[in-house]
């Protein structure tokens, strides 16, 4: 280290006022005595502070700032490979998405840490662990903070400096710090001290354009006088020049020479002294340093309406995401344990900054949500707009199917009469509405059964360390009773859209209302606390009866892997068919249909096509318990029934359905 690095880092510790640009501060002195690193050969001195009154400068700092601290900030949970929550509960959340300290909104704080880095290339706050747990962040001046590594353990620890003139040691874990672009492992660079050259140059331009209007724009030359003139004549002369023509408000007046005199301009003008190119020059220049769009600087003279929404665009890609990147890696870096970091991360979100005007974004969002990537309530909430009920269901157009499935329509069959031909393209309907919705009643049923596994085998493994069968039953009968209102909020929006669906498409066939009723939502609210109900008597059921084994923890856990193989799509295949039917038959009663007929898909088994076209009446059963059902081709013994039925299925796999006569 060198002499003046060693006398300034002595005169630092005795400081008592912040460094940068002060000339009462031991440290500015000595820099300014021994050739100061600020200054710049405009003959302007450069720090972190005066830089940001260079009116580009100030903006493209704030404006970045600004920007990132508006942005929201959340912490998620993993919940698996693809799907995440947010992490509310979490000590965490509230200090980063609301607010860092007493004292600071997360905007405020967040603003003001992101100007640090930009300048001075790090940022610092104090982390401050409360008695309940939480955490609070305290914003620490970079010119006050200085990193050190420990002879004794080689770790990094920090000097606060502070403005008593005293100092204190911070570890690294009372410390958060963010780093811009760096050339060492805790060191960044200064993009001031940088690029103080090009901020000087800045800073001069302003203040030659203030000192040129200051002393006047016109005038700046030699007058000459054919003869010799006295001092008082002289004194007379300057004196009406300077209160006629000196000063911004006397520019371009005419000046009026007697006796022979003669002027000669000698100042070079602001244009041939490119004067105004200089200015829009150290604009783009510091729009580059930064990494702003120069029109976001108010310089318009590369910008076009064709480019500008491109140019903002990059900017958010080009110049926040990385900043937002940083940000979100050090704060899990140095506020997460090790166990919460495989659990937990932060995330902005950018998606607010992107979206266009309100056409664009009405096709954008149509296109979404016909393809089937967002609900309505995922686009409900980039509008800032409450969900609705059944706002969760992602389409999946008539047309399309998973890749490598062929789910083309049954051509329609050459006309033998007209009823059997409307029953045909009413079956290719209703089918695609099933294969529509069934993946979609799916992924609730695989939601609902996974958070029974995760729930139950959590608390028996707790419970039977101790083989208390009575309190496992005891607290499986209460979770049971909870669980089926998480069971209702899952399978809910999803039969809701369904029910929808299947409602408009029976109602259309009677020529009713396509529009569900309160009655149709009475039998739709019905029909899915039955749903929840089954669900939970029958799991409660299944997992008393394996707790009763030796292993319950084992034999638990080969029921949900069983459930997991089958149930999960029984469910699916159950209420994409029997509830369909339900819905379909609630909409005839409504409408006052007298009987309903049986309709077999192509390719329906020998069953189902012995039952296709039986007409019933509306309260009656196409098949009474204990009743059989003929093979139509003969080919197999007679089916019996062991219930009534009013409605497919008749069987599993069965996807017949019923319309009205």
């Amino acid at each position: 280290m060198g002499v003046i690095d060693n006398l300034t880092n002595l005169l630092n510790k005795r400081a008592t006022k912040k460094t940068s640009g002060n000339p009462q501060n031991p440290q500015y002195w000595v820099q300014k005595l021994f050739g100061s690193a600020g200054n710049t050969a405009a003959g302007i001195y450069v720090d972190e502070e005066n830089a940001l009154s260079a009116t580009a400068v100030w903006r493209a700092v704030s404006l970045v700032a600004q920007t990132i601290g508006a942005l929201p900030l959340h912490m998620y949970e993993r919940e698996g490979d693809r799907t995440k929550s947010k992490a509310s509960n979490h000590k965490l959340y509230y200090t980063l998405h609301s607010e860092p300290n007493p004292e600071q909104s997360k905007m405020e704080f967040q603003e003001m840490l992101q100007a640090h880095a930009l300048t001075w290339g790090r940022a610092h706050a104090e982390i401050e662990y409360t008695g309940t747990g939480g955490v609070r962040l305290w914003p620490l001046t970079p010119d006050r903070v200085e990193p050190l590594k420990t002879k004794e353990r080689d770790t990094l620890v920090y000097r606060i400096h502070l403005p008593n003139g005293g100092s204190q040691i911070l570890l690294r874990d009372q410390v958060f710090t963010l780093r811009g672009l760096g050339y060492g492992l805790n060191q960044s660079y200064n993009v001031i001290t940088l690029f103080r050259e090009s901020i000087g140059l800045t800073l001069a331009a302003e203040e030659f354009g203030s000192r040129f209007f200051s002393n006047g724009a016109t005038l700046g030359g030699i007058l000459s006088h054919p003869n010799t003139i006295g001092d008082e004549a002289f004194k007379q002369l300057r004196q009406s020049l300077e209160e006629k023509h000196q000063g911004l408000e006397q520019a371009h007046r005419f000046l009026i020479l007697e006796e022979g005199m003669q002027y000669k301009e000698t100042a070079v003008p602001p244009d041939k002294a490119q004067f105004l190119e200089t200015r829009k020059y150290q604009i783009n220049d510091v729009a580059r340093i930064i990494g702003v769009p120069p029109h976001k600087l108010a310089e318009m003279t590369q910008s076009t309406f064709s480019n500008i929404e491109n140019q903002s665009i990059e900017f958010i890609q080009d110049t926040l995401n990385p900043w937002c990147v940083r940000w979100e890696q050090a704060l899990a870096r140095q506020l997460l344990s090790p166990t919460e970091k495989k659990t937990y991360f932060f995330k902005h979100n950018l998606a607010g900054l992107v979206r266009g005007d309100f056409k664009t974004r009405m096709e954008g969002y149509a296109i979404a949500r016909q393809n089937g990537w967002l609900s309505a309530n995922d686009i409900r909430e980039f509008e800032d707009m409450n969900p609705i009920d059944g706002g969760d269901i992602y389409l999946q157009p008539l047309n399309m199917a998973p890749a490598g499935e062929v789910n083309e329509p049954e051509p329609d069959p050459e006309p033998e009469n007209n009823s059997k031909n409307l029953r045909t393209k009413r079956s290719i309907k209703r089918t695609q509405i099933i294969k529509t919705f069934k993946p979609l009643i799916r992924n609730a049923a695989e939601e609902i059964i996974k958070r029974e596994r995760a729930d139950v085998l959590r608390q028996a493994e707790r419970i039977f360390k101790n083989r208390n069968i009575q309190a496992f039953n005891e607290w499986l009968a209460e979770f049971y009773e909870e669980h089926k209102d998480y069971i209702t909020k899952k399978i809910t929006p999803v039969l809701t859209s369904f029910a929808e669906t299947i409602h408009a498409d029976a109602a259309e066939e009677i020529d009713e209302p396509t529009e569900m009723n309160e009655r149709h939502k009475g039998f739709l609210k019905s029909h899915i606390a039955g749903f929840a109900a089954l669900h939970a008597g029958l799991s409660q059921s299944k997992l008393q009866e394996a707790a009763k084994k030796d292993d319950p923890i084992a034999e638990l856990e080969a029921q949900f892997d069983q459930w997991e193989k089958t149930r999960i799509d029984s469910i699916a295949e159950e209420e994409a068919v029997k509830g369909g039917n339900a819905i379909a038959k609630m909409t005839y009663i409504v409408g006052q249909r007298t009987e309903l007929v049986w309709n077999a898909n192509a390719g329906a088994c020998e069953f189902c096509q012995s039952l296709d076209g039986r007409v019933v009446g509306i309260e009656k059963h196409f098949v009474m318990a204990g009743g059989s059902i003929s093979s139509a081709t003969g080919a197999s013994p007679p089916m019996t029934v062991s219930s009534n039925v009013s409605y497919p299925p008749v069987h599993r796999g069965c996807e017949c359905f019923i319309t009205s006569r």
